[in-house]
């Protein structure tokens, strides 16, 4: 990224300055794309600033949000008050707050998805979450309330997406996830209590659990991950403040995407909400219940049957090729059916079917299994 124009050498001789991001992308096939992001200065470090729906830079054309703030170039920073306004609609106002001298948030901001709906109402000191603060779903329906102190949140009331409360007045099972990962544990008056985990969400490492922790009272006893064990502080983060969008403007992010480009789909793979330990158990106690029935002794060598997780979370289209199996093959599928649902695969929201593989070794009486679930298109 080149900026082509100084600004300080500039401001006294143009009132209105246009400046440009020059961005080149590189695809597999070697071709280059030279895309140019504008930035408007409008003097004393005032800029218009476009951005796409996630707060990334693009270009003007087809932005969906523009902010009217001051930026130093020179510090790389906002300070001031800012507003950022819905481009074909500027009476929305998406975000407004204010940054104190050194570029840290202070103070109230208030943020609105592109609908015009409320998305946050939250306080910042000194660039940390602080005073009573609440988070809103796409529709209008509460989402999360806390407080916070200095960064430190209590977690007072929290609603799924169907409506239901999970947290009342502090108190209930808990889930957030922060990038890649879910917290999940239990919630006493706010904070946390008894044993929490940090479960991956996507990758090689999807549903395993990379973190634990121990909590009495809400203090932290200790915790463990891949590294190993500690006691000096807890790794959760009991807010996303990712879901407050306005951050990522901060760093000035480029779209990867331009204007003309085919959006990307978002993918979800299907998962077991509980995590995959304990769909391996529940595989394991109808698929024993079963076998353990059965003569094995005449079977060797490994059965494969290919189904589906449906759009309603739950196993079917199964079936396997190998008809030497037959008799059990039969059995497995039957049983197989009777799993709990997963939460489905989504593309872009939408619950979407995504095929899974169960398979079988068989030696003598003794057979293990395992299963995967194969990429989405």
């Amino acid at each position: 990224m080149i900026l082509t124009t100084p600004l300080m050498n500039l401001k006294h001789l143009i009132p209105c300055i246009h400046l440009f991001l020059l961005v080149s992308y590189s695809s597999f096939a070697q071709t280059k794309q030279q895309r140019r992001i504008l930035f408007e200065n409008l003097g004393d470090d005032s800029v218009n600033l476009h951005f796409n729906s996630e707060y990334r830079l693009i270009e003007d054309s087809c932005a969906a949000i523009i902010r009217y703030a001051h930026y130093s170039f020179q510090r790389r920073v906002f300070y001031g008050k800012f507003k950022d306004v819905a481009k074909d609609d500027p009476a929305i106002i998406i975000a407004e707050g204010i940054y104190n001298t050194a570029g840290l948030k202070d103070g109230d901001f208030i943020t609105h998805y592109l609908n015009g709906n409320l998305r946050a109402k939250v306080s910042f000191k000194n660039n940390n979450l602080d005073g009573k603060c609440a988070m809103y779903y796409e529709d209008g329906r509460p989402a999360l309330s806390f407080e916070a102190n200095n960064g430190d949140c209590r977690i007072i009331e929290q609603w799924d997406m169907s409506g239901r409360k999970t947290i009342d007045n502090g108190n209930g099972a808990y889930k957030v996830s922060v990038g890649y990962i879910s917290w999940t544990g239990k919630l006493v008056n706010g904070k946390p209590d008894g044993k929490w985990e940090a479960i991956s969400t996507m990758g090689a490492d999807k549903d395993k659990v990379l973190v634990k922790e121990k909590f009495n009272n809400g203090v932290f006893q200790k915790g463990n991950n891949q590294v190993g064990d500690y006691t000096e502080a807890s790794r959760i983060v009991l807010v996303n403040t990712d879901e407050l969008s306005f951050i990522t403007a901060e760093r000035l992010f480029t779209s990867y995407a331009g204007c003309n480009a085919v959006k990307r789909k978002t993918i979800v793979n299907a998962r077991f909400p509980y995590g995959t330990e304990a769909y391996s158990n529940e595989i394991n106690q109808l698929v024993s219940s079963y076998l353990g029935k059965q003569d094995l002794s005449v079977y060797s060598g490994e059965l494969a049957i290919e189904g589906a997780v449906l759009e309603n979370g739950y196993i079917g289209d199964l079936s396997y090729r190998d008809f030497t199996f037959d008799k059990i093959g039969r059995g497995l599928i039957n049983a197989l059916r009777q799993l709990s649902a997963l939460e489905p695969a989504l593309i872009d929201g939408k619950a979407a079917k995504q095929k899974i593989i169960f398979t079988f070794n068989f030696s003598g009486n003794v057979y293990s299994f395992k299963y995967r679930l194969l990429p989405l298109n």
